[in-house]
């Protein structure tokens, strides 16, 4: 199924072991799922709405490559697009995962640097696996960002 999400941005993607900028924050919730979703202030989506986006990502994600442990790690919805101009960063040695509002569709990425860890900032081999999974089932082509058909 390709996903048709409202929210979707086609924007860039940031990995790494960056910490986190500081935030104002307008709200926490836990999603059903156990994740730890907190929104940004001047985000006007309410908390459980974005949670209840971050378990139906989840749940795509996890359909194929299997469960993923979210325990201690933060979502956090963003106003606006991350360091220069990224959708989401995955940031490790804090657990935190920010992904824009508008950016929604790029968790499924950051989902995928939580369960393959520090080593995957450089995206070596996600072009054979993971980028025709993303196209078919979220309906993102990041294949130049990921450096795919070179």
């Amino acid at each position: 199924m390709v996903l048709s999400w409202p929210l979707l941005f086609l924007g860039l993607i940031a990995c790494g072991g960056a910490q986190p900028d500081a935030i104002r924050v307008a709200s926490t919730c836990v999603s059903s799922s156990g994740v730890n979703v907190v929104v940004e202030a001047g985000t006007t989506a309410p908390c459980d709405l974005l949670a209840s986006a971050v378990d139906a990502f989840r749940s795509i994600y996890e359909e194929r490559w299997g469960p993923m442990d979210l325990v201690g790690w933060a979502v956090r919805i963003r106003t606006t697009a991350q360091r220069d101009g990224d959708s989401g960063l995955t940031m490790h040695s804090a657990r935190t995962v920010d992904v824009a509002l508008e950016g929604l569709a790029y968790l499924p990425h950051e989902f995928h640097h939580v369960r393959l860890g520090p080593s995957s900032d450089g995206h070596e081999a996600w072009c054979q696996a993971y980028w025709p999974w993303e196209r078919a089932e979220v309906g993102l082509d990041e294949g130049a960002y990921l450096g795919c058909g070179r």
